[in-house]
């Protein structure tokens, strides 16, 4: 093993090793070694020499699901880190399209952009840490993918290394492209395990004129499912629809009480309709202030629950699950998107919790489990399912050398 990380450290010379590992353990376990390339090359010369010593490896960005899915690793020899490529490649203002490598965190590309009037509308927590090809790897999407999409919606081209070493691209630099097969877009939700992401280009959008957060309480989750079907068939184009338990809303600085919030950006005088038209129909909307947003787009991170899962549900059913887990903890969820964030700290409340989602949930992704739960499964099991992931990771990594 001494070899093979004197290996790596010719490959990114000295500046590129990082010697204190502990920060990158998976389920515990520390890698050997973490490095830090500057460039494709380098990255592909990494993953050639991993390949003939099947050295397994960990791709890690800002770290913020790093955990996810790996709550045990039977070997992880190597942690490989995009920190040092984070630089816009090109950027077209004109043309709403950036190029920018992975590694660059989704703060400082929403600074460049909006010197143009222009933004990325992705507000996944901690963006100050996520990364474009994290946020991407991982699928990640905030309360804002029910007015804007998932990330994959707005990936138009990247590029990316094979785990054998091999560097290709998918996708142009044009919103209209018949370039062949979407492969850009089979790497939204990976998490690593098909490829390294190495660059990505991105259609941006115009920097809305006015942008607002309104909510109201109601005290029945009954209640709260009648309004938000009714906001739904109205014609109003909010960014977000979420819907906030009294745990929740607390945590978030509201009133404990179940609360509905509503985010409108675009041009003032759209917003302002908008918002008067629900006023209009009865409802008793209040504006929000702006830290409400920013501590509730870090709430799926906040704190250190026994178990965190995230739901996916019919949207139409989300009010009634969190009504049926009232009292387990924290539960928030983008409702209009079906997206429910279920946190639980006691654990007699995370047994229910867990037994409720793994029985009738359609599907789950566990993002945090501690003892005695760190043993559970990261998603709901598919035989069908498993059995093409496998084909295509067979596909792209071989040796199975992405952990």
């Amino acid at each position: 093993m001494d070899s093979f990380c004197q290996g790596l450290s010719a490959i990114v010379g000295s500046e590129g090793v990082i010697s204190q590992t502990e920060p990158l353990a998976i389920a515990e376990r520390s890698p050997k070694i973490g490095v830090a390339p500057q460039s494709e090359e380098e990255i592909s010369a990494l993953l050639e020499q991993a390949n003939g010593c099947k050295a397994p490896v960990v791709v890690w960005g800002g770290g913020t699901e790093a955990q996810v899915g790996r709550s045990a690793v039977d070997r992880y020899d190597w942690a490989l880190c995009m920190n040092r490529m984070d630089a816009i490649l090109d950027y077209q203002p004109a043309d709403l399209v950036v190029t920018a490598q992975a590694g660059m965190n989704l703060q400082t590309l929403q600074a460049v952009l909006s010197e143009y009037q222009q933004t990325l509308p992705w507000n996944p927590p901690q963006p100050e840490r996520s990364t474009l090809g994290g946020i991407i790897a991982s699928a990640r999407s905030g309360s804002w993918r029910f007015g804007h999409g998932v990330p994959r919606d707005r990936l138009l081209a990247m590029r990316a290394v094979r785990g054998d070493g091999t560097a290709f691209k998918s996708g142009a630099k044009v919103v209209k492209s018949v370039a062949g097969f979407d492969i850009h877009r089979l790497f939204c939700g990976s998490r690593g395990t098909l490829g390294i992401i190495t660059e990505v280009t991105l259609k941006v959008a115009p920097l809305p004129e006015r942008s607002e957060l309104w909510g109201m309480t109601v005290d029945h989750y009954d209640l709260a499912e009648a309004a938000l079907s009714e906001w739904m068939a109205m014609a109003i184009l909010p960014d977000s629809l979420d819907l906030l338990n009294p745990d929740c809303a607390a945590r978030g600085g509201l009133p404990a009480k179940i609360t509905i919030l509503a985010r409108f950006s675009g041009f003032e005088e759209a917003v302002r309709w908008q918002t008067n038209h629900l006023k209009e129909r009865g409802y008793a909307l209040q504006p929000m202030p702006e830290e409400v947003e920013m501590l509730l787009q870090d709430m799926p991170v906040l704190g250190d629950p026994l178990l965190h899962l995230r739901l996916s549900l019919k949207s139409s059913d989300t009010a009634a699950w969190m009504d049926t887990l009232e009292g387990t903890g924290i539960l928030y969820a983008h409702a209009g998107s079906g997206i429910l964030h279920a946190m639980a700290w006691e654990e007699a409340h995370a047994h229910r919790l867990a037994d409720y989602a793994f029985a009738h949930a359609p599907r789950w992704l566990t993002l945090r489990a501690r003892e005695p739960f760190h043993h559970i499964a990261p998603w709901k099991p598919d035989a069908h399912s498993r059995a093409l992931t496998q084909r295509i990771k067979s596909q792209f990594d071989p040796q199975s050398i992405l952990l």
